[in-house]
């Protein structure tokens, strides 16, 4: 019996030493993550949509240890081989984060790794609903740029057409133009009211939480964050239509003065009330049907009802016990897990080390502001039969500006047709334009790399572009560096080719990958815009496109002169 009684003392102090071994790891491993979640938390919560955020993460948080304190003893623990490969895939994703200087990656390989902490809680203790609570840390993962910017868009577009007609029908004339609404001598900044504080992200968490204490399964919950997107619609419509109404009327901007937080509250109470009107109905809508009994039909219930029936959460659970379950983890295991953590901590150091010293930021491999090619935009003549300057403008940014801090702007007319182009810098890579277009709403309907006969070996990327509204747009670009050497265009292919340019090895960060020299990291674009109300005619774009290659090459020719004046020759 003593023999018995000791040998059990002895295996229960050794799963003990062994628990915090694992759990020193895990914290280690989670460590690991803080740089890039600092900068992802930073760039995220600057944006107005995502200042909520905060509010549902600390909510997670104490609906987490609420839970824990209704624990019960555990009765079962995650298999071996589970834990393992899941600890080894984030490790993997961290370091690829790193790699590329990627925080939102860093932050969607963080959520499942704080999945893995979750179930080292679950291992002594059984928490209840502790899935579910994982889950509303999914809200920390946005969209991909313009996926998201997307979605606000079309929300937003919507709410606009929706409200006009309304507004018209309250004996208010408006004109809807872009993100204006003008009424009279009033406008009104249709994105303050349908993408500030109020969006369809804010809603989003609503629906997560709703379906977290109402235990709603995975298809509940999909269809009704989903949902989210109509519900703030029609909730943006109404709001469009009184900021709107006590504009005109009463003169009142409401947006701009303290009732914005009393429509704010309105608004948010109203969306709650939708979401449960639609969590009422999906609750009856996802209702399993009795078999019929006869055989016409039964496989389709079947489906229906297996399908309504799974969760996802015991679906996983089921797959965590495949191979058996060890209450102990292996030392050498624990070990081979330790060197992986030293490696990646040496790693992310060095790339820390060469950060914090400027080597590798995009900032510090550009030539500094007052290092930069100034030319004289007068000096850019546009000689071609029937051309016309109509106005010469230059514009000053912050140095991090996604537009270039510094852009010289030439708005010509051809004919009928206004043509603006510009030359825009610094830029440390290709400046994909029609990413900055999207952000304001425009769609790309075509994209293709070409040449002019005029230069054979400078590329340069043409998009056409369309607005919610109808409006066409044409744009063309290219760049080349502060010593006048044209840059590698981004490929237009989705296959080898684009992969090849994304994740190449001029993309790692330094000292891994290739640090160019501050000539080739500084890049200046030449661009062309075109808005017209119809798309353009062939010969129309081949005169802007003739006029467009004699336009960067003396941009091109100015700015290696000012370099040679500048530097005496370049650095």
């Amino acid at each position: 019996m003593l023999k018995s009684t000791e040998y059990w003392l002895g295996s229960k102090m050794e799963t003990r030493k062994q628990s915090w071994g694992y759990w020193a790891l895990l914290i280690w491993g989670g460590l690991l993550f803080l740089p890039l979640a600092v900068q992802y938390w930073q760039t995220t919560i600057a944006v107005d949509y995502y200042k909520w955020l905060p509010v549902a993460i600390i909510a997670a948080v104490l609906l987490f240890f609420r839970a824990m304190r209704a624990s019960q003893p555990a009765v079962g623990d995650c298999a071996f081989w589970v834990k393992v490969s899941w600890f080894v895939i984030c490790m993997a994703g961290l370091g690829f984060a790193y790699l590329y200087n990627t925080p939102w990656l860093g932050m969607i390989v963080f959520v499942p790794y704080l999945g893995l902490v979750f179930q080292a809680f679950n291992r002594d203790r059984s928490i209840p609903f502790l899935f579910g609570i994982w889950a509303l840390f999914l809200l920390l993962c946005r969209l991909p740029g313009q996926l998201e910017l997307r979605l606000l868009r079309m929300s937003s577009g919507f709410s606009a057409k929706i409200a006009g007609p309304v507004v018209d029908a309250l004996g208010i004339f408006n004109v809807v133009q872009g993100e204006v609404m003008t009424m009279g001598n009033k406008e009104l900044n249709i994105e303050l009211v349908t993408d500030h504080y109020f969006t369809l992200y804010g809603v989003a968490m609503l629906a997560a939480f709703l379906c977290f204490f109402r235990k709603r399964n995975v298809w509940h919950t999909v269809i009704l964050v989903a949902s989210a997107f109509v519900v703030a619609t029609v909730v943006n419509t109404c709001r469009l239509c009184l900021v709107a109404y006590l504009l005109h009327e009463h003169e009142l901007r409401v947006m701009e003065s303290v009732w914005q937080w009393g429509v704010l509250l309105v608004s948010y109470g109203g969306s709650l009330l939708l979401l449960m009107s639609v969590d009422a109905l999906l609750d009856f809508m996802l209702q399993p049907i009795e078999e019929p009994s006869g055989r016409t039909g039964k496989q389709v219930v079947r489906f229906w009802n297996g399908l309504i029936s799974f969760r996802l959460g015991a679906f996983l659970y089921k797959i965590s016990q495949l191979g058996g379950v060890e209450r102990t983890e292996k030392r050498w295991v624990l070990v081979c897990v330790s060197v992986v953590l030293i490696s990646l901590t040496s790693f992310i150091s060095t790339v820390k080390v060469y950060e914090y010293r400027g080597v590798g930021s995009a900032e510090e491999q550009m030539h500094k502001r007052e290092n930069l090619s100034v030319i004289d935009p007068n000096a850019v003549e546009f000689t071609r039969p029937g051309w016309k300057v109509l106005k010469v403008e230059a514009e000053e940014r912050p140095f991090d500006s996604i537009w270039g801090a510094f852009s010289f702007v030439w708005r010509l007319q051809y004919h009928d047709t206004i043509v603006v182009m510009a030359l825009d810098y610094p830029f440390d890579d290709w400046h994909d334009v029609k990413v900055c277009y999207g952000n304001l709403g425009w769609t790309a309907v075509g994209e293709k790399v070409e040449l002019l006969e005029s230069n054979p070996r400078w590329y340069f990327s043409e998009t056409d572009m369309v607005l919610p509204t109808g409006d066409y747009g044409f744009v063309m670009c290219s760049l080349s560096d502060h010593g006048g050497r044209y840059a590698e265009p981004k490929p237009v292919e989705t296959g080898w080719h684009l992969v090849k340019y994304k994740f190449g090895r001029n993309k790692w960060v330094a000292p891994f990958g290739r640090v160019a020299n501050k000539d080739e990291k500084t890049l200046y674009q030449n661009q062309v815009m075109v808005t017209t109300a119809f798309p353009l005619d062939e010969v129309t774009k081949q005169e802007i496109r003739a006029m467009y290659g004699e336009f960067r090459e003396q941009t091109r020719a100015l700015v290696m002169e000012s370099t040679q004046v500048r530097e005496g020759g370049g650095q």
